[in-house]
């Protein structure tokens, strides 16, 4: 699946997805807003007029004995609304900070 799939064409990300090649669309029909992974990282962006959580999340991805994958909501990296803060997060990966 894929977040345009899922979620439509109106659904913006705020950020050119080509520019981190890293993240990987694991959006869901099941999901509320379209999730991205990487090594021990997802990304949740939830929509813009969302005023229950922040817009864009940042949580560490645990791998249990099965190999499967599992966020840790308790590991928070990033939660913020602005666009300038997650592309930072994400310029200083893909920069190997």
């Amino acid at each position: 699946m894929s977040y345009l799939s899922e979620f439509g064409d109106d659904f913006k990300l705020g950020f050119n997805l080509a520019d981190y090649p890293f993240l990987v669309d694991q959006s869901w029909h099941n999901d509320q807003s379209p999730r991205f992974e990487w090594p021990r990282r997802a990304l949740w962006i939830n929509h813009f007029d969302c005023n229950e959580y922040p817009r864009f999340e940042v949580y560490h991805l645990d791998t249990d004995e099965n190999g499967e994958t599992h966020i840790d909501d308790e590991r928070c990296y990033l939660s913020t609304d602005n666009i300038s803060e997650l592309t930072a997060y994400l310029n200083d990966y893909k920069a190997g900070r």
